[in-house]
């Protein structure tokens, strides 16, 4: 009987001995996989050859490690690329108007031609204009990334500040040939923001459609009574939507990326920071800033909480 409980036992410290070598063989495995697949640039997994669950687990755990690692290692490799375009871009935008003030510096020196004096005094306001919004956007930009830049918020009638707006643009709207399709009511319509913010949103989306768009535009304002926003109000909606050109092919995923050009042989003085100024300041208010494709036409969608007055 002991005889048999010595060969027992004999067999299960083998058995333990030889699972246990093979563990540690498996680990030294995975640790020479590992080492090779940090000193080169490789998509391989880690592979196992023995069927271990808690051995399978810690290999599934390390893959998913990794492609987080390679995916993150993506996006950081995209983010420097588009930092470089950014860089070069702006660059570019603001050497142009600087470099165009120089010149026409140097004919006023040069002139003494009172119409020419006044040309040139003319286009050098206009590219005094264009780098000062340039500036502008990035100093708003930069402002929108900290969160403790906060909104004053005020009751004001939507509908009012849109219809200004828009009549602000009327002579934009006559040169490009563009006649807004307006459905606006004919009431207040009561929301919570900060006037400037809403003006500096509208100007956006319908700089936006002059620049890009292709045909006439549509701008709708609707409430919605019966449709609350994640605060558990009932809500209004600014719809615009306008035509796309036939080269234009805009991803929605990507409009509101900073620096963001969706062609950039198509494009005038910008930043690209419109939209994603406009939603930063959206955001701000507790409203959102939404685009959408269908069709051939780009849709935005400006959502804020609506104010119902009590009678």
């Amino acid at each position: 009987m002991e005889i048999i409980i010595i060969v027992i036992i004999s067999l299960l410290a083998l058995t333990t001995g030889l699972g246990l070598w093979l563990v540690l063989r498996h680990i030294k495995q995975i640790a020479r996989q590992l080492d090779f697949l940090n000193q080169h640039d490789s998509r391989m997994q880690i592979t196992s050859d023995v069927n271990l669950p808690p051995l399978n687990e810690l290999v599934d755990n390390l893959n998913r490690l990794l492609r987080n690692n390679r995916n993150l290692q993506q996006r950081l490799k995209q983010e420097q690329i588009n930092t470089m375009d950014t860089i070069t871009g702006l660059s570019h935008d603001i050497r142009t108007p600087l470099a165009s003030l120089d010149g026409y510096i140097q004919l006023l020196q040069e002139s003494d031609d009172e119409k020419k004096f006044s040309h040139s005094l003319d286009i050098m306001s206009r590219r005094v204009n264009s780098l000062t919004q340039i500036l502008d956007e990035l100093f708003t930009y930069a402002k929108l990334q900290h969160e403790e830049y906060q909104l004053t918020l005020q009751e004001l009638d939507f509908n009012q500040l849109l219809q200004q707006t828009l009549f602000a643009f009327y002579d934009d709207f006559a040169q490009n040939n563009i006649e807004p399709l307006l459905e606006l009511p004919e009431t207040p319509v009561m929301i919570k923001a900060q006037p400037e913010a809403v003006i500096r949103i509208l100007q956006n989306i319908i700089k936006n459609v002059l620049d890009h768009g292709a045909g006439d535009v549509h701008l709708s304002l609707m409430t919605n009574a019966n449709t609350h926003s994640p605060a558990g109000k009932p809500t209004v909606t600014l719809n615009c939507s306008n035509s796309l050109p036939e080269d234009a092919a805009p991803n929605p995923d990507e409009i509101f990326l900073q620096f963001y050009k969706g062609n950039p042989s198509r494009q005038k003085s910008s930043t690209g920071l419109g939209l994603s100024i406009a939603r930063g300041l959206a955001e701000k208010m507790g409203a959102t800033l939404e685009v959408e494709v269908k069709n051939k036409s780009f849709i935005v969608l400006l959502t804020f909480d609506l104010i119902i007055k009590s009678n």
